[in-house]
């Protein structure tokens, strides 16, 4: 096992004046609207800590943090069957453009494979337990280079961020079966199948309706059941898993206070499956379950899906589409119109898929209450996802039930695979001693993450800077590539730089609310 002490990172994010400032910016003035959450000093768990703490938060200077981890093959999906579980802790301090990015996720305990640790996890964690505790009880000295001052520097973990099986892996409780639910455990309605002999969860939702749903006395739609009637069950708390916990003298390495850690989960990506469920069990129990429609025969395909020729439609649209620099990947590469089938979509290319794309490819191509549903997803996803959200907008969610990429750098990192995790841990400590030497360099030079503009060489052009009429958006940094030469612009690219500069330059604002001044009068 490979451990990273956390305590001298933290330490260094106050020795540096790249990082000083940022590390108080959730104590300041965000100048958002009430009710706006952009970051996670703005949710109520943060808040609840502080009142619940008041010590912790008079210093401002303390640092909440987060832990999250994920299994990955360094092998990749073709090699040897081998997972690697890195163990990474980032502090919440930071304002949105720093949190969660790589420079500030500190991988700080990398659990060996070639096995999934599973139960065994709380063995490989507990030197991260160990230092977590000594930053909470006995907190570290901490030199602030921005007030030239020592301070007792104090750390807390609020949050993990994890997906469902690591979600047992961490607090011990099954997720799979019949007891699946964290929240109402033996209280579920999930049964067998009989033909498929698997548990399934199919129409234990019409108790947590509203009384008057009529989803509640539909007989057709769902399981052939009666009408519901029933409310939902009650639902444990913290205080109460720990206290069932205790009763069974269940106790693991990684148990913590329960008022400190606040679970928050993520990250949805749709994604496409090759395998299928649709087998000849599963039809006898659709038949045995369900009420057919009428009209529909046993074997017919399923009015949802598509046939081929519409496969190979939406697959010629997304070939076609054309997006601003920067905001997704060339997607017509990921086009098979053979197969009809897209392939080689990066995470980034899902959420747009998901989020931007996917009510306008079906609208067509599906029925209204199939594009309906879809389209629901769609905004749930992308309200979900977005930069900021509004309390009412979280309510909302919560009401209608309608870390990805940095797996992906360390399994880059893999150059010796006899040797998975030293290659991981090499690479990943000349990264991080890199980005702090970064943090010294002048503004103008490109580092890992300073990217400067495409054209821009670090210099200015005397003549542009001497001349203060000149509008800004022409004033940009650049360097000029190859010859000179004089085109001339038709009336459509006249007309689309027009409607550029009108958008994008500031000085025309002025003119624009003059203009709407005259037209008032």
């Amino acid at each position: 096992m490979h451990y990273f002490p956390l305590t001298p990172r933290l330490k260094r994010l106050y020795a540096s004046q790249a990082t000083v400032a940022s590390m108080r910016w959730h104590s300041e003035n965000h100048g958002h609207d009430a009710g706006v959450m952009c970051h996670p000093s703005d949710l109520e768990a943060w808040k609840h800590f502080d009142k619940s703490h008041p010590s912790f938060a008079a210093e401002v200077r303390n640092v909440r943090l987060g832990l999250s981890t994920d299994g990955f093959a360094p092998h990749g999906a073709l090699g040897k069957q081998y997972s690697s579980w890195p163990i990474i802790i980032t502090p919440y301090n930071f304002p949105p453009s720093m949190c969660m990015k790589e420079p500030y996720m500190f991988l700080t305990a990398l659990v060996p494979g070639p096995s999934n640790p599973k139960h065994k996890i709380d063995v490989f964690l507990q030197p991260v337990v160990a230092e977590l505790e000594q930053l909470l009880e006995e907190g570290v000295v901490t030199y602030d280079i921005s007030l030239k001052q020592n301070f007792h520097q104090i750390a807390t973990l609020i949050s993990t961020i994890s997906d469902f099986p690591v979600y047992a892996m961490f607090s011990g409780c099954s997720t799979a079966g019949k007891l699946a639910c964290p929240h109402y455990g033996k209280h579920t309605q999930a049964f067998r199948l009989k033909n498929g002999n698997k548990k399934s969860w199919f129409d234990c939702h019409k108790r947590f309706l509203q009384v008057n749903h009529p989803y509640r006395k539909d007989k057709n739609k769902f399981k052939k059941n009666p009408e519901v009637i029933e409310g939902p069950p009650p639902s444990k708390n913290g205080e109460q898993t720990l206290r069932d916990i205790e009763q069974l003298g269940l106790v693991k390495v990684t148990e913590l206070n329960a008022d400190d850690v606040k679970k928050r989960c993520g990250d949805h990506v749709w994604k496409k499956k090759r395998k299928t469920k649709d087998n000849v069990a599963a039809r006898r129990d659709l038949k045995l379950y369900c009420r057919k429609r009428k009209g529909v025969k046993y074997n017919e395909r399923a009015y949802y899906t598509l046939d081929k020729n519409q496969k190979k439609a939406i697959c010629q649209w997304v070939e076609k589409l054309r997006f601003p620099d920067g905001y997704v990947s060339n997607l017509g590469r990921c086009v098979d119109l053979t197969w009809c089938r897209l392939f080689g979509m990066k995470s980034h290319d899902y959420h747009v898929f998901m989020q931007r794309l996917m009510p306008i490819a079906f609208r067509e191509m599906l029925p209204k209450q199939v594009w309906e549903a879809l389209t629901e997803l769609s905004i749930f996803f992308k309200t979900l996802t977005a930069t900021s959200i509004t309390t009412k907008d979280m309510e909302r969610i919560d009401r209608d039930p309608n870390n990805i990429m940095y797996l992906n750098q360390l399994k880059k990192d893999v150059k010796n695979k006899a040797r998975a995790e030293g290659s991981v841990v090499n690479a990943y400590l000349l990264r991080e001693a890199s980005i702090f030497c970064s943090h010294y360099f002048e503004t103008g030079v490109p580092t890992r993450n300073r990217k400067l503009p495409g054209n821009d060489d670090g210099g200015g052009d005397e003549q542009l800077d001497a001349n203060n009429d000149m509008l800004d958006i022409f004033s940009y940094p650049r360097r000029h590539y190859g010859r000179f030469t004089n085109n001339m612009m038709y009336d459509e690219e006249v007309h689309v730089a027009q409607t550029y500069i009108l958008l994008n330059e500031d000085k025309i604002n002025y003119y624009i609310s003059n203009f709407k001044m005259l037209l008032k009068w």
